[in-house]
């Protein structure tokens, strides 16, 4: 079954999953370049590309998705030691708040031009999304909504309720010039990492149009997300069995196409992890 599979497989089109995973981190290490610039960390772009590529690494070995988002706030705090913790932090969230948020927009886009065929074979899945996009389209106005009163508050910052303000602040507080600039840069990220699924599947031969891809990685997404196991393995395994069974597709491709996904994030952001081996290595003192 396996060779038959492999000869199955568009090896031509193989080449292009890593170089759009490769272009979908770039526009990472852009959209974490202005947010940390708003908070005054100034980090040249190649350098936080390395940053993100080595985030990257350990969010695909540790157990969810997020756990390199730690790695990544303490190499950025070693880099500048004067900046508050919980600043560094809260930008690390608004990051994934902002990449989730564009990843469910592109979602319910995907819900308007998906075939009616394929709306009544997923329309239990259909309906839980929509309240998925019901809940964040009501936090993004409470957001909008505490842009302007934090903006216009003068409270004492020594105060307990203060400090809030200032963090809420430095989360909600981007200037919406750099604020369409992150939109834009975290949509393009996404879609080149929609795309790279999408090519996996179309190499395997897979019947799923983009639209569905487009569809159901969202809540892949909010899956993975949870520190099940490593790197979500399994997790999505199971997930993308269940939403590709909806158009037939066996288990068996479907757990393949989820393999495939995972061993080029792991080729690409294996980089991280020797970047970090290697700055690890000459930050060591050699013994004479």
């Amino acid at each position: 079954m396996f060779f038959g599979l492999i000869k199955k497989i568009d090896l031509e089109l193989l080449i292009f999953p890593p170089l759009l995973i490769i272009v979908s981190t770039k526009f990472s290490a852009l959209r974490s370049l202005i947010f940390f610039r708003h908070i005054n960390i100034h980090i040249q772009y190649f350098e936080m590309l390395k940053i993100v590529l080595i985030g990257s690494f350990y969010n695909v070995v540790l157990p969810g998705s997020n756990g390199g988002d730690f790695i990544k706030g303490g190499i950025i705090k070693s880099k500048a030691k004067d900046a508050p913790i919980s600043e560094i932090a809260s930008i690390i969230l608004m990051e994934r708040v902002l990449g989730l948020t564009m990843s469910v927009f592109i979602g319910f886009i995907s819900t308007l031009v998906l075939s009616p065929h394929i709306l009544e074979l997923i329309k239990t899945e259909v309906s839980f999304a929509k309240w998925i996009y019901i809940s964040f389209a009501f936090v993004s106005v409470i957001l909008i909504a505490l842009r302007f009163l934090i903006r216009n508050n003068n409270k004492n910052k020594s105060s307990i309720l203060g400090k809030i303000i200032k963090l809420m602040n430095t989360i909600i507080g981007v200037p919406f010039g750099t604020l369409i600039i992150l939109l834009v840069s975290s949509m393009l990220k996404y879609l080149t990492e929609l795309l790279s699924i999408y090519c996996v599947t179309y190499s395997l031969g897979l019947d799923v149009s983009f639209s569905f891809i487009c569809f159901i990685v969202p809540m892949i997404f909010l899956v993975v997300f949870l520190p099940i196991s490593l790197g979500g393995l399994g997790v999505r395994e199971g997930a993308f069995v269940y939403f590709f069974s909806k158009l037939g597709i066996g288990t068996s491709l479907a757990i393949s196409a989820s393999f495939m996904i995972y061993f080029y994030n792991v080729l690409v952001f294996l980089s991280g992890g020797i970047i970090q081996f290697n700055s690890k290595s000459k930050s060591t003192p050699q013994n004479t």
